[in-house]
C-alpha cells in the first residue's frame, strides 16, 4: 500500500511490453507474469490475474495501463472471480515465450516474490519443461 500510494504518477504507465514475434503493449503501469493461476492468495482468497495461465503452456502477462485507485480496486476484485480482471485499462497477453519489458525510468522489479532490485529493462524467457511438478 505504501509503495502504491508513494508513487507520482498513477495515471499514466512507463512499461512498454515487446514480443520477439513484434507485438508492443506499451503505457503499463504494473505488469505481473504468470504460468499458473491462482497466481497467489490474499488470504484464503485465490487471486486469478491471468485466469488462463497454466504450466503446460507459454507465460501470461496481466498489465494495467493506470493505477487509479477505483480502477485498480475492481482489477483486485476481479482477481478473486473464475474470470479475472477485465475492462478498458486490462491488458491481458496468453502463452508467451519471449518478451522483454522496458521502461523510460528503472522500477522496482520481483521475481517469485524476492525483489531484485530497480531495472529499466528485463528479459523473460519461459522455458518449457524446466522442472517437473508433481500434482
Amino acid at each position: 500500500m505504501r509503495r502504491y500510494f508513494a508513487q507520482s504518477d498513477r495515471r499514466h504507465g512507463t512499461i512498454t511490453f515487446e514480443s520477439a514475434d513484434g507485438e508492443s503493449v506499451s503505457g503499463l503501469a504494473v505488469a505481473i507474469i504468470s504460468n499458473c493461476s491462482p497466481w497467489t492468495y490474499l488470504g484464503n482468497r485465490p487471486l486469478r490475474p491471468t485466469p488462463g495461465a497454466d504450466f503446460n503452456g507459454g507465460l501470461d502477462v496481466f498489465g494495467l495501463t493506470s493505477l487509479g485507485l477505483v480502477s485498480t480496486l475492481s482489477s483486485l476484485a476481479l482477481m478473486t472471480t473464475q474470470r479475472g480482471p477485465r475492462g478498458r485499462r486490462v491488458v491481458a497477453l496468453h502463452d508467451q515465450n519471449t518478451f522483454i519489458l522496458r521502461s523510460s525510468k528503472p522500477l522496482p522489479a520481483q521475481v517469485d516474490g524476492d525483489y531484485i532490485g530497480e531495472r529499466e529493462a528485463v528479459t523473460i524467457d519461459s522455458v518449457p519443461n524446466a522442472i517437473g511438478v508433481a500434482y
